[in-house]
């Protein structure tokens, strides 16, 4: 579900206020008043459930799994890439080591 229980307190405690401001300024007696906004605190309690899961109901799509998978596929792909990146730059510090002998090679023979 969407957000947690404390919406359902927040929903019931604003319809609560509400219905008691609207019917207090009516000729009911107090208890009848506060009875009745208690039953209304309780049935907007149960309608933020029931609206927490159609909210969640309609923002999830079977797609976003799909998307998942396709997400985690392209991290492997990534991290293959990676690995052949590092196994070419392994290379290149090879052919850079084998290049700086050279040079160093050829370097010892002008001085010689």
């Amino acid at each position: 579900m969407v957000g947690s229980i404390l919406w359902n307190c927040w929903a019931s405690l604003i319809g609560f206020s509400i219905y008691f401001f609207i019917t207090f300024q009516s000729f009911k007696t107090p208890t009848t008043i506060l009875s009745s906004s208690f039953i209304v605190a309780l049935v907007v309690f149960l309608i933020a459930f029931l609206v927490r899961f159609v909210i969640a109901f309609v923002f999830f799509s079977p797609l976003s799994e799909e998307t998942h998978a396709e997400g985690e596929l392209a991290m492997n792909n990534e991290q293959v890439k990676e690995q052949q990146t590092g196994q070419t730059n392994n290379n290149i510090e090879e052919n850079a080591e084998e290049v700086a002998k050279v040079v160093q090679s050829m370097m010892l023979e002008d001085i010689k």
